[in-house]
This record gives structure tokens, C-alpha cells and sequence, in this order.
């Protein structure tokens, strides 16, 4: 077998599972935070284990093959030709994002967010003393769409600094199609507005839906010119724990004022397991990827037709991520009720609708990247669940 998804978290070191252990209930069932019970890959593993091997933890700096690595892969997955000197290491991509914010943007600066949204976001942006605007987006044909003459009227108003671009977008899966990223980018240059780019979960992809870069060459090249995307092997490659990421800009200004700053804080001084690690993934691991999302794409398609075929739950289907966004508006439910009765009586613990802001209120979040055997568990209690309600 290419890739292990057998692995019992249950009494490791885990945020998701510390809901179990925390509760004293073996039979909690959380699906919750944005990792995999898929086993890291052996080849980033064995990477890790040779720096262990060699008996002293000592200083590392990134290597030329490191940065090659990385820059062969976007190259090749993404379509996005990148130097190295466009490249700022950083230990995640929230700290990175908070950091441009800090020194791309000014005090009070409006910062748009389309609404739902990844839940750090808003904290980063008014924990630096930015206003957080969340912009929301439509609902048709059961998915995300964006309001462009909406999203104009927002973009137009005085102070507005950056827009926050998450693609695929977290929490619904949603890959943002060429035009739509070609029509955003063309807005942000219009109004002169710093594009923020997440791409975390772009290398976590599901069927004829492969997310496009915004610094891809698919887009014009007057398309990229204010945008800093960010990115790291930690989703797909299931190695949160190794803190690296890498924030990209090919605007010489933007990187200036970045590369001063993070040289100014010591910004890039990333632990070694981190650098072995992304290393790895990006050297080794595309084939162990492409089975991967294989099985990430059977899980998906068996979650949402078993909820859509038994249940009044309806899963927004996602087009990337292993993140389905589940909507329990049908059953009338306060989303206190929603919680209380799902980890009361079926064990079962999602994230909360409302941390993506007001707009997911109704909504729950659920990781399917684990066994196919604990999918089907999630399943049947959820199905437990609807039946407790038919007739309501």
C-alpha cells in the first residue's frame, strides 16, 4: 500500500483527538480539525529520522535543493515559475499571513475576508489593529459564488487595503475558476488592493477540479502584480507539526519591504524537521499524493451520497480539501442545540458553523480524511441523528 490510512490516533499527541481523552469518552468521534488520520508518508518520515540519525540537533540552513524542491513542484503541479528570491520561509502560513499584514498594511486599513471564513483570519487582522470586513458570499445551486458588483462597492470604499483570497476556499471546498480569480485580481488592481492568496489546501484536490495559482501563468501576466500567495506541504503531506510554510511574492516592491522586515525579526529561522521534511514531500511525494486524493475523493463521494440519499443534511459538495461543509438549516436547530445533541447523544464532534463567522451559522464542518470504516461511523451517527428528527 502507497499511503496508511489506518492510523489510531486516539492516544497520541493530537488536537483533534484530545476531545476523546479530554471528556473521558471513548466513544467521542471527533472529525474536527484540518489534519489527517492518514499516516505521514515514509519518505518524509525517514528524511526526519536521518537528522536524528546523525545524533546532534544542531543549526540547519535551507539548501539550494530545498528551494528547488519547492519551486520544481509549483512549477510542475501549479504552473507557477518562481526564484529564489522570491521565496520568505516562515513556520505557517497564519503567522506569515499576520506578518504581511503587519508590514504591507497600516493601522485601521480595512481588510476584506468573503465570509465564510477560516477562522484565524479574523484575528490576525484585528489583533493588528485592522478592520476585519466580511464580505459575504452567495449561495446557488448548492455552492459558493462570489458578487462581483458587491464585492466592487466593498473593494471601492476609502481605507480598503487587502483582500484575503482563500483558494480552494476553507471551509467549503470551493475551487475559484479562472475567470472568477482573473475578474478578483483585475478589482484589486483597480481599487489598488493587496491580494492575501492562501493556497494551503491546493495540493489536496478532488476530480476535473484543480485549483489554478494566483500566480500562475494561466493568468495574465498584469494579473499577479500585487499578490502575495502562500503556501506549504503541511495539508497534503499530513506534517502540520513540522512548522514551514513559504510566502511568495513576485512584486519587487512587496518583496523588498518583506525580505527588510523578516531579515529585521529573524523571520525565517524554520526548526530542522521542517526543512528535511517539506524537502521530501516535494522531491518524493507525488505519486503518494495522487493516491491519496484518490481516497480522499472516494470518501468525499461516499459521505455526500449517503447524507444526500438518507438524511435532510445537505452537504455542499467540495471541490477540493478533505472539508465537507454540512448544512443542518433543515432541522430548525440553534447551533447550541446542534452541538449539544450531536456530541450528547451521538458522540460526534464537528466544527461549529458560526467560527466561520455568522454566515456558517447552521452549518457544521467535518473532516472526512480519515479510515473509510470511521467515515461510516460518522455516517450512521449522523443518520441516528436525522432520524431523531423525521416528522420535525
Amino acid at each position: 500500500m502507497i499511503f496508511n490510512p489506518h492510523v489510531n490516533r486516539k492516544n497520541g499527541p493530537s488536537v483533534k483527538w484530545d476531545i476523546a481523552r479530554v471528556a473521558g469518552d471513548d466513544r467521542m468521534l471527533p472529525m474536527t480539525i484540518a489534519d489527517m488520520d492518514i499516516a505521514t508518508p515514509d519518505f518524509v518520515l525517514e528524511a526526519m529520522r536521518s537528522v536524528l540519525d546523525d545524533q546532534v540537533l544542531g543549526y540547519v540552513a535551507p539548501s539550494h535543493d530545498f528551494y528547488q524542491a519547492f519551486i520544481h513542484w509549483e512549477a510542475v503541479r501549479h504552473s507557477v515559475q518562481l526564484t529564489r528570491d522570491q521565496i520568505i520561509l516562515a513556520s505557517g502560513v497564519v503567522p506569515a499571513m499576520a506578518f504581511a499584514i503587519r508590514h504591507l498594511t497600516a493601522t485601521n486599513d480595512r481588510i476584506v475576508v468573503m465570509a465564510p471564513y477560516y477562522t484565524p483570519y479574523e484575528k490576525i487582522v484585528t489583533g493588528n489593529h485592522r478592520q476585519f470586513v466580511a464580505f459575504p458570499l452567495k449561495e446557488i445551486d448548492g455552492q459558493y459564488a462570489i458578487d462581483f458588483e458587491a464585492l466592487e462597492d466593498v473593494l471601492a470604499v476609502a481605507n480598503t487595503a487587502a483582500m484575503v483570497i482563500c483558494n480552494p476556499h476553507n471551509p467549503s471546498g470551493r475551487v475559484w475558476t479562472l475567470p472568477e480569480l482573473q475578474r478578483l485580481q483585475s478589482l484589486a488592481n483597480k481599487y489598488n488592493i493587496l491580494v492575501l492568496d492562501d493556497e494551503i489546501h491546493d495540493d489536496t484536490t478532488l476530480p476535473q477540479n484543480y485549483p489554478i495559482s494566483m500566480l500562475s501563468k494561466l493568468m495574465a501576466p498584469d494579473k499577479v502584480a500585487k499578490t502575495v500567495m502562500f503556501k506549504a506541504p503541511t495539508k497534503a503531506f499530513n506534517m502540520a507539526g513540522s512548522k514551514v510554510s513559504f510566502m511568495v511574492t513576485c512584486h519587487p516592491e512587496l518583496l523588498a519591504t518583506l525580505k527588510d522586515a523578516a531579515a529585521a525579526e529573524a523571520f525565517e529561522e524554520l526548526n530542522t524537521m521542517g526543512l528535511v521534511g517539506a524537502q521530501a514531500a516535494y522531491e518524493r511525494g507525488a505519486e503518494w499524493l495522487d493516491a491519496v486524493n484518490g481516497y480522499l475523493a472516494e470518501n468525499c463521494e461516499h459521505l455526500v451520497t449517503a447524507l444526500k440519499e438518507t438524511t435532510r443534511i445537505v452537504p455542499m459538495r467540495p471541490e477540493a480539501t478533505y472539508l465537507a461543509w454540512l448544512d443542518f438549516r433543515a432541522y430548525g436547530l440553534s447551533e447550541d442545540q446542534l452541538i449539544d445533541e450531536l456530541m450528547g447523544q451521538d458522540q460526534l464532534v464537528l466544527n461549529a458553523g458560526s467560527s466561520y463567522g455568522d454566515e456558517g451559522l447552521g452549518f457544521m464542518r467535518l473532516n472526512f480524511a480519515v479510515d473509510r470504516s470511521v467515515l461510516d461511523q460518522a455516517i450512521e451517527r449522523l443518520q441516528a441523528f436525522d432520524q431523531r428528527h423525521q416528522g420535525a
